[in-house]
């Protein structure tokens, strides 16, 4: 009896390392693609796994932009070959259709079809000849030589012209297609990628962001759903990259030009500060409600500069913690809206990678190109850009977490450039931890605004809006007047309480004395004393929006903290 050894059958991994030794290439080629079109703001959509009628060979990669197509055939090897002619004519059959196909799909764009590869060029060709059989040169000759013309629309070396008749037929091109063809293509041998190594995304945003995308590209490929096109923002919401695109915070605020009057001496002092300005700061300065934000949000949209302006503190929603908390008044917080808000207003600077929300390195460097930029538009333009930055001793009195505040990256004056103006607002200066450069300027008092009062004709403009009547009487206005002391916020209170019980209850109220606070004091001060007052009015505190007595009823509230708060606090 013959004995056999068994043989044991080993599996080979070559298969599946050729396969993904090319999907990997593609799918990193078409992320970073996409990934570079979304930080330069051009993507609209890509085109996934497409069926050949559609796209033809041109399936590996297609992403469409703003103003074209790019469609790719991507050939990536492993192993150390050339790209012969004959290989490049038979793939380019395959992509004449594809970009037929794609110039039908989009009528209104422009088409680019690529062929991409990692071999070099042959120099061996033997396909390569004329009418009488000889050899004309090399593949490396044809794309060093007759294509970069070709691509142009300019005269080829003559010995070349019957191989490009042969390759017109070969290919199938007509007449009328030849020269917007050959203006559309792309031929990348030789490429050398860039290095997308999962070891460096910990650190480094744009691979990491690569990674991501690349993720959600096979993701589609291999998804029963068949999605084949998918919009930027859909590749954006899906990613969760929308938070990183756009402000941490609202600093669009707006005020209601149906309850509000500028102060026209506040907006002339400004006016003549920023005219005598080519650089640096500017502070304005006031009371509790002596309307520093109102003030600054409309000076904003009547100034012929660009305007980015940073809110602390929501004004317009004072009572929410949602809108206002520790994290406005952070510097990377600061840094991040600001970044994202002055490339929207047109200061874009050459990136690689989206913003990153955490990155305080990265967005500081970006903040300080941008200026650079806004610069070279003064020198262009000869108008400044103007940054307002409002709120600031909110954060110090009430962002109790804040350690890094936004005052500590505010430029310094001497590194601030020429075209660069920051506004800031603030009840105080002296006590916020600004750099003490800054500080030096806002005691030197030149360009320093203490907020003026409403002038006479304002007050009564003012009123007239919000009584919404044709005219009031000369001595209600000189009442309104000599209560307020044209104090804006005191004012709308005096008429919260007009409106409420009419005119003669003005001769009742007390003057301004020159602080909100105190007023403040002087309402509440025995009210706070009454247990169930305090308890009703700390869930007054905490309504966001208008406070209705048909809602607060169903708090169960005693009948007579109702009646005091309707008759003494309401307005």
């Amino acid at each position: 009896m013959i004995k056999t050894t068994p043989i044991t059958i080993k599996p080979s991994a070559k298969g599946e390392r050729a396969a993904m030794g090319g999907y990997k290439p593609q799918y990193d080629e078409f992320a970073r693609c996409v990934y570079d079109c979304i930080v330069d703001d051009s993507l609209e959509e890509i085109r996934v796994a497409d069926d050949e009628e559609f796209v033809g060979k041109l399936d590996d990669i297609c992403y469409v932009t703003t103003s074209e197509v790019h469609a790719y055939q991507v050939k990536w090897t492993t192993v150390n070959e050339h790209i012969t002619y004959k290989d490049f004519c038979n793939y380019l059959r395959g992509i004449v259709d594809g970009w037929r196909k794609l110039c039908v799909l989009y009528s209104n764009k422009a088409v680019v079809a690529h062929l991409l590869t990692n071999r070099e060029c042959s120099s061996q060709d033997r396909s390569i000849v004329n009418n009488a059989g000889e050899k004309v040169g090399g593949f490396d000759d044809f794309v060093t030589f007759v294509l970069p013309k070709l691509c142009k629309g300019n005269a080829v070396p003559p010995e070349w012209n019957n191989v490009l008749l042969q390759l017109k037929t070969t290919v199938g091109l007509e007449d009328e297609e030849w020269y917007f063809f050959w203006r559309s293509f792309v031929f990348t041998y030789g490429y050398k990628q860039e290095i997308i190594d999962v070891a460096n995304s910990s650190n480094d945003t744009r691979t990491d962001d690569i990674i991501t995308l690349n993720r959600l590209i096979q993701q589609l490929v291999a998804s029963p759903d068949r999605r084949v096109l998918l919009s930027k923002d859909e590749i954006i919401a899906t990613l969760k990259w929308d938070r990183r695109l756009k402000p941490l915070y609202d600093h669009n605020l707006n005020v209601s030009a149906s309850s509000y009057e500028p102060i026209s001496a506040a907006i002339e002092l400004l006016n003549t500060k920023l005219a005598n300005k080519t650089k640096g700061y500017i502070f304005l300065q006031g009371t509790p409600g002596s309307g520093k934000s109102t003030l600054l949000t409309q000076w904003a949209k009547m100034i012929p500069n660009k305007c980015i302006r940073y809110y602390a503190f929501d004004f317009t929603a004072p009572s929410s913690n949602y809108t206002n908390d520790d994290s406005r008044g952070e510097s990377i917080t600061f840094l991040a809206d600001m970044v994202r808000m002055i490339e929207t207003s047109g200061f874009k600077v050459k990136t690689k990678s989206l913003p990153s929300k955490r990155d305080y390195d990265d967005l500081k460097q970006k903040f300080y190109e941008q200026l650079n930029k806004i610069s070279e538009d003064y020198q262009r333009t000869g108008s400044p850009t103007v940054l307002i930055v409002d709120g600031l001793d909110h954060i110090t009195r009430e962002y109790i977490s804040c350690t890094q505040t936004l005052m500590r990256i505010l430029p310094t004056p001497d590194i601030l450039p020429e075209g660069v103006i920051i506004v800031l607002g603030s009840q105080h200066f002296n006590k916020l931890q600004l750099d003490k450069s800054i500080e030096y300027l806002y005691n030197q008092g030149e360009y320093t605004i203490a907020m003026p009062s409403f002038r006479y004709s304002e007050v009564e403009a003012l009123a007239l809006k919000i009584l919404n009547v044709e005219t009031i009487k000369s001595e209600i206005i000189d009442l309104m007047m000599e209560k307020s002391q044209g104090h804006p916020l005191y004012l709308r209170y005096i008429l919260n309480e007009v409106l409420a019980s009419g005119y003669d209850i003005i001769e009742n109220i007390s003057s301004y004395r020159g602080n909100i606070a105190t007023y403040y004091e002087s309402v509440l001060g025995e009210h706070l004393e009454n247990s169930r007052m305090k308890h009703f009015l700390g869930l007054v505190s905490r309504i966001f929006g208008g406070v209705h007595q048909n809602f607060i009823k169903e708090w169960n509230i005693d009948e007579q903290v109702l009646i005091d708060f309707k008759n003494k606090l309401h307005h």
